[in-house]
């Protein structure tokens, strides 16, 4: 009785120590596993982290190319803006006393070129045919909010903060506003689908109703976008579409601009101004990673200067 006792003892203990064996073995099992599981998610972190690092490489690398493409391409609007003033002069002659000292209209430039494989387009504008921003009213801002895609609410908002925005860098710089467009385009207290063109179907942005440093703000009746009619006389879509007829008529007489824009405090433009704004813009299909360039480019003398620039987003681009 007490062999089979010891042997049953035995046997139970041996059976017990076969279940903590196999316990043991597969904790380890687990473990292991558990442990080659966070090795290869380290791994596949690792591995797109280096992707993405590739990636961006690549797209920095593209970016910069194109920077270099646009720069290109402003300048050679340039060497174009200067070639056509001098073929102006040459063809007016001496200059007399009347008009010695008076901007004379400085002939647009169209191009398309292609730098560093990229297809590029150019086309310049009188810069007087658009307000400085600095000059602008809350109301005006709203209503340029409003172009922009913006509904009431928006507008509103977007003109209480731009306006901010230029108190705060005059009081911390003491200058009279905004230095260069690129501190409204890269603002971040600004809605940047609003001012990137993403809101509206007109293919419009900030950069096409505004220019920073010429100090004007006009309206002309033949020249000006209609769109400023909207912004700078808040014409209403009647006004708008009677203005637009009376174009395709032929040049504006005085008299009717005169009735058109009575009891409007705007001035109106009399000259051209020796400011230009040439907007460069890559046609190539690169989608999102699409820029441009925005120039505003001052004739002195004989000389044009880049006085301000910005390089805008795709979705800042005309479709």
């Amino acid at each position: 009785m007490y062999l089979l006792q010891k042997r049953s003892s035995l046997g139970g203990g041996i059976s017990s120590g076969a279940v903590v064996g196999a316990s043991e073995r597969g904790y380890i099992l687990l473990f292991t596993l558990g442990v080659l599981s966070v090795i290869a998610v380290l791994a596949l972190s690792v591995a797109t982290a280096v992707r993405l690092e590739a990636r961006a490489l690549g797209d920095e690398k593209i970016k910069l190319q194109q920077q270099y493409a646009l720069t290109g391409a402003v300048h050679r609007g340039i060497a174009q803006l200067s070639v056509n003033a001098s073929k102006d002069a040459k063809d007016r002659g001496q200059s007399t006393p009347d008009n010695l000292g008076k901007p004379s209209a400085i002939s647009a430039v169209v191009f398309d070129l292609e730098l560093n494989g990229f297809e590029l387009h150019g086309a310049s504008l009188d810069a007087s045919l658009l307000p400085d921003g600095n000059l602008l009213s809350y109301d005006e801002w709203m209503r340029l909010a409003v172009v922009l895609g913006a509904n009431d609410e928006g507008a509103q908002t977007f003109a209480k903060t731009v306006l901010q925005d230029k108190r705060a860098i005059e009081l911390s710089t003491g200058r009279g506003g905004f230095r260069s467009i690129k501190e409204i385009v890269g603002s971040n207290t600004l809605s940047l689908p609003l001012i990137r063109g993403a809101l509206n179907d007109q293919g419009l942005d900030l950069t096409d109703l505004i220019v920073i440093g010429t100090q004007k703000k006009q309206l002309d009746i033949n020249e000006s976008p209609l769109v400023m009619f909207k912004i700078l006389a808040n014409f209403s879509t009647s006004q708008l579409e009677r203005l637009s007829t009376l174009r395709t008529r032929g040049v504006v007489s005085d008299a009717e601009a005169a009735q058109m824009l009575s009891g409007n405090a705007i001035p109106r433009r009399r000259e051209a101004s020796n400011f230009l704004r040439l907007s460069v813009e890559n046609h190539g299909a690169l989608g999102s990673k699409s820029l441009g360039l925005v120039a505003l480019i001052k004739k002195e003398g004989d000389a044009f200067q880049i006085v301000d620039s910005t390089y805008i987003q795709s979705s800042l681009l005309h479709q």
